[in-house]
């Protein structure tokens, strides 16, 4: 305990962290469950007076607020407890001690949370000196959202105390009810004793079996509902009339969901948070079986009968199913909307931190992950937060990876005092979005494709460690669908199940997928359900993440990357030594607090800058995000930001769209808007005066775009061998390619200006076909 404490608390300086190791080793030797406080008070004083030299010495009559640490009221309940709970008058008298005023009523039972809190709002100390914002340390409130300290006792505990209520089979079931009740915060292994000792094929205690003191416990969580205590309230289904069981269900259920929500409308579609394997929590379809069994939980049913001495004896049952059907069907849009879930604080759309646990009047569902300790997050960072921040995610997780071609020392150097690492400040923005993602709800966001030259590289590491920082676990690999209809299922199922993170490994094979770069590119995307015909409008939120050697894709995917270039600039980059943290896994996994203090320090940072967009470096169709991104890189002097655009087009595009981008460049650049064109004018296709020039005259003639040779059209009737095109039937294919070319709208640069080049076909008389090209600048 004494280690732990120096080490916790060094940061107060030695004199505080040697009074607060002293005094937590103190209250570490006193017995649990200590029933005499007179000991204790010799302990507690000089605890509290360390706690609150920690603070700065602030008053308060808050208990939270001068009390900051959760293992403080932890170590409290352990060893001086009433039946689990805060002996509430001992603290107050502790707080006397100390010289803080406090009425035993008003002390919290609830487990104190971090938030965030502005240090202006610390009040002075008694000596009247104002309280520094450096030296402000964390404020602990209590949320309406937050629950008790779990109560935690053995088997002879639960025994004893089972005795001690003189609980018998003789002890009715409303007296049960009322005694679990007093007990409903306790943990699963402590409820797990008291329902064994209960039940008479445990303990003995009474001569209930296991489900019916089961079913007490859920009866005891509705305490307070109208009925939960009278029999004669609970539905007998084979008494009561439809419409009134229905009525019954309804109010049940929906009212513990307006308590603790479980049940949500997700895409119009009923919807429930489950925990996976791995701790963290998913959005999965509430199918009508499932729906069952949330209200037997939440609801009690009976069915009666006659003995043959007349007597009416009643018994435990589920609800009956056409009764759970018809509240199914009648609560399928009255839910909650829920739009998200994150195990991580987020920015809300107006820049204010969402660390509540709980669904948020955003849509999104917050279930944080206890494990992770996360430092507190000041309003205002400082100078000094916000380089350390930079600092955290830059010399100790990324510079090992050769990001931009470069090794750590020059890696560090260029970010944290150069002219910035564009590998590393693409990486970064994409890391910090996964921590602002509301902020561009309605706007799409890029996906990011992480390229290297050869296996070994890192990519798939840098993804794993990528995906703990933002969602606490390594991120599932992929393979890219090979069909249109595997590409909807997979998009469509990573977007419904609430996933924030799709990465798609070892890219082998050209990219061209319509489904992706819609994905990419709009707020929505509809497709059919997985073996339905029913179709879905789901909300993008999820970031799409390429990996692979020497990725290809089509001009129209390479427009919505960001590029994060890896190259180790070895012939074996798998057996590169000297990492900072041989287990980069395991070090993101045990610092993952500081890690995602990190990106909220560095978004908080601009919020309170005044969340000021920078609009120098912009990805078209991206403006919303590239301002933001941008804006938060920047007032944290990160340099670099989308400064590898070329070297993406050079190093991803195909060699089929750099053709067709050099061809509509060409007509770009030497034709006006409303040039009519025709496929092919005369034999040899060569344009001559007086004539309407040939598409096909202007790929095969020598031209500027592609250095005087032919330029190379997917599909469009070219002989690699004679480099020419065919002299009788290129026409024929390179019809059907401006048809395809008729559809789409392009995007070309000519002397500094970006223009969107589309072409019209028009029909003439003669029944030959024109196109019209129109060239805009882009807005």
């Amino acid at each position: 305990m004494a280690k732990t404490a120096t080490k916790k608390y060094q940061e107060y300086g030695p004199d505080v962290a040697a009074k607060l190791e002293e005094a937590y080793d103190a209250l570490s030797q006193i017995p649990k469950h200590h029933k005499t406080p007179e000991d204790a008070d010799k302990v507690m004083k000089p605890l509290i007076e360390a706690e609150k030299m920690a603070l700065g010495g602030i008053e308060t009559d808050s208990l939270n607020a001068w009390l900051p640490r959760v293992d403080f009221l932890g170590l409290v309940k352990q060893r001086f407890s009433v039946r689990g709970g805060v002996n509430r008058k001992a603290v107050a008298r502790w707080a006397a001690l100390a010289g803080v005023k406090m009425d035993p009523v008003s002390l919290p039972q609830e487990r104190p949370r971090l938030t965030v809190v502005n240090s202006d709002q610390l009040k002075t100390s008694k000596a009247g000196s104002e309280t520094k914002q450096k030296s402000a340390k964390p404020k602990l409130e209590k949320t309406k959202d937050q629950t008790s300290q779990p109560l935690t006792r053995t088997r002879d505990e639960v025994d004893a105390d089972i005795r001690a209520a003189d609980i018998s089979p003789d002890t009715t079931e409303a007296q049960l009810v009322k005694f679990l009740g007093e007990r409903i915060g306790a943990d699963k292994p402590t409820r797990a004793h008291y329902t064994e000792a209960l039940a008479k094929s445990g303990g003995g205690f009474t001569n209930l079996p296991k489900t019916d003191v089961r079913h007490l416990w859920r009866t005891a969580g509705k305490a307070g509902e109208p009925g939960a205590e009278d029999n004669e309230a609970i539905p007998v289904v084979n008494q009561w009339g439809f419409p009134d069981m229905v009525e019954d269900g309804t109010r049940r259920i929906e009212g513990a969901n307006a308590k603790k929500p479980t049940i949500f409308r997700y895409m119009d579609e009923p919807a429930h948070i489950e925990t996976s394997s791995a701790g963290l929590p998913r959005i999965r379809p509430l199918i009508e079986k499932q729906h069952k069994v949330l209200l037997n939980n939440v609801s009690a049913w009976q069915h009666a009968r006659t003995t043959a001495g007349g007597d009416e004896v009643k018994r435990r049952v589920s609800v009956p199913d056409d009764v759970n059907a018809q509240i199914y069907g009648n609560m399928r849009t009255r839910w909650p909307v829920l739009r998200g879930i994150t195990s991580t604080p987020t920015f809300a759309f107006n820049g204010s931190l969402i660390h509540t646990p709980g669904l948020h009047d955003s849509g999104i569902y917050y279930s944080p992950d206890w494990k992770m300790d996360l430092p507190r997050v000041d309003t205002k960072p400082s100078e000094e937060d916000v380089r350390e921040a930079v600092r955290l995610l830059v010399e100790e997780v990324f510079a090992d990876f050769p990001l931009g071609g470069m090794q750590r020392d020059e890696i560090v150097e260029t970010v944290l005092n150069g002219e910035g690492v564009p590998a590393v400040a693409n990486l970064l923005a994409m890391l910090l979005t996964m921590f602002c993602r509301e902020m561009f709800t309605g706007s799409p966001v890029p996906g990011m494709l992480v390229g290297k030259p050869q296996p070994g590289t890192g990519a798939s590491l840098l993804m794993d460690v990528f995906s703990i920082i933002a969602t606490g676990s390594e991120v599932p690999a992929m393979s890219l669908p090979t069909s249109k209809e595997e590409m909807v299922k997979t998009l469509l199922t990573v977007m419904t199940d609430g996933s924030v993170l799709c990465n798609f490994d070892n890219v082998d094979k050209r990219i061209n997928s319509g489904e992706l770069a819609s994905v990419l590119t709009a707020p929505k995307y509809k497709g059919r359900k997985l073996g339905d015909n029913e179709s879905i409008e789901a909300e993008v939120r999820v970031l799409l993440t390429f990996t692979g050697n020497h990725v290809q894709m089509t001009g129209e995917l390479v427009r919505r990357l960001v590029l994060v270039d890896l190259d180790a600039k070895t012939a074996h980059p798998e057996k590169r030594a000297g990492w900072r943290h041989p287990d980069i896994r395991k070090y993101a996994r045990d610092n993952r607090g500081r890690l995602v203090w990190a990106c909220l320090t560095l978004i908080q940072n601009w919020v309170a800058s005044g969340m000021k967009r920078d609009e120098s470096a912009v990805l078209n169709s991206y403006e919303n995000w590239s301002g933001v991104i941008g804006g938060i890189l920047n007032d944290a002097g990160v340099k670099g930001f989308l400064g590898n655009r070329v070297q993406l087009e050079a190093s991803a595009k195909d060699s089929a769209t750099l053709a067709k981008e050099k061809f509509i460049f060409e007509l770009a650049a030497c034709y006006s808007d409303g040039q009519p064109f025709r496929v092919a004018t005369d034999s040899d296709r060569v344009d001559k005066p007086g004539k309407v020039p040939s598409l096909i005259g202007i790929a095969d003639k020598e031209n500027e775009a592609n250095d005087g040779f032919p330029i190379l059209l997917e599909n469009s009737g070219y002989d690699k061998e004679t480099g020419r095109f065919f002299k009788d039937k290129a026409a024929g294919p390179f019809g059907k390619m401006m048809v395809r070319f008729a559809d789409e709208t392009h995007e070309t640069v000519v002397d500094g200006t970006r223009y969107e080049v589309t072409f019209v076909e028009r029909k003439l008389r003669t029944g030959a076909t024109e196109y019209v090209m129109r060239k805009q600048p882009a807005k």
